[in-house]
């Protein structure tokens, strides 16, 4: 078969469903074949799969939402005890996940991004960095609204402007939420364990500490340590950082050059660094936003710990390791 074509089992992938669902949507008439090759097997052109992967993302293909494809939705619920008791957000998630569970969206990576840059924007706002008087996620993407330097943690975090505009407007009623910051409180962390399949989060290894496992564990991290860090030319270190919890508990007084951290997943070390630079920046006229976000780029990596520090001179030898 040409390499432009694709199975069924391929499109079932692509779509993230069963391959007894796509079947289904064969027999009813909402998928149809290109065609049958020398081995008897139906195939769609990549053409056809990539124009229904976007209908459903855009929510334009609603007939495809049937309950019975459950892969979508399923394995997804709020994660409230990975932040403190006291979180004013864990509500707002609770609201969207069950909205996504009641309307069966696809939620895919770039509606994941979306959802996630919707809210690191008004945490922003709730924040105080930035003020707005209008539906802030469509004035950013249009151009209406300049974040200044901002912008590029959160464009890291959408990647497809285009895309998450195209969906936002498809999908208002989950935009309409409202975040609020509060410093130590991993929000955006919450809102990405909840929305992301629990599946992929065990594949993938994720799994994050509590808040209030967090604060223990990092208790000793206290007092005159981050001038003894800064005297003993030491660094601490986050070897499998992920959205940054451990980073935003940190005392004030250990300084951005001498915080490292790393994680094998992308998304989780663009929101780790938006994370450390709201927690570190917010309110702050005196600090160099420009040079701060700088360090928190080159210091927040994404890198395969196990892999890449086997050599402890690599990530400081006498570093202090969290987590």
């Amino acid at each position: 078969m040409s390499e432009e074509y694709i199975t069924l089992d391929g499109l079932c992938q692509q779509l993230s469903i069963s391959r007894a669902t796509g079947r289904n949507w064969l027999r009813l008439g909402k998928i149809e074949s290109q065609g049958i090759d020398t081995a008897g097997q139906m195939y769609f052109t990549e053409e056809y799969v990539s124009n229904l992967k976007q209908s459903l993302e855009t929510g334009e293909r609603r007939s495809l939402r049937s309950r019975r494809n459950k892969r979508y939705v399923s394995g997804k619920g709020l994660y409230d005890r990975y932040v403190s008791d006291i979180c004013e957000s864990t509500d707002t998630v609770k609201s969207l996940v069950d909205k996504l569970e009641r309307q069966n969206i696809c939620v895919t990576e770039m509606v994941m991004r979306t959802l996630l840059a919707d809210c690191a924007l008004k945490l922003l706002v709730s924040s105080g960095e930035i003020t707005v008087d209008r539906e802030i996620f469509p004035a950013y993407i249009d151009g209406s609204l300049t974040i200044g330097v901002w912008s590029a943690l959160i464009d890291d975090i959408i990647q497809d402007k285009k895309a998450a505009l195209s969906w936002a407007n498809n999908n208002k009623n989950l935009m309409d939420t409202n975040y609020y910051y509060q410093k130590g409180e991993d929000v955006l962390g919450l809102l990405y364990m909840s929305i992301r399949d629990a599946g992929s989060r065990k594949a993938a290894g994720s799994y994050y500490t509590p808040t209030k496992v967090v604060r223990t564990l990092i208790s000793d991290v206290t007092g005159d340590m981050g001038s003894r860090i800064s005297e003993g030319g030491k660094r601490l270190f986050d070897p499998c950082c992920g959205t940054g919890n451990f980073l935003i508990q940190l005392p004030d007084d250990i300084e951005l050059n001498n915080i490292y951290a790393c994680d094998i997943d992308e998304l989780s070390v663009q929101l780790a660094r938006f994370n450390l630079a709201l927690g570190r920046l917010s309110g702050r006229r005196h600090v160099n936003v420009d040079e701060a976000i700088w360090t928190i780029y080159e210091h927040i990596e994404r890198r395969d710990f196990i892999s890449e520090y086997r050599n402890d001179s690599e990530c400081g030898g006498d570093d202090k390791k969290l987590g």
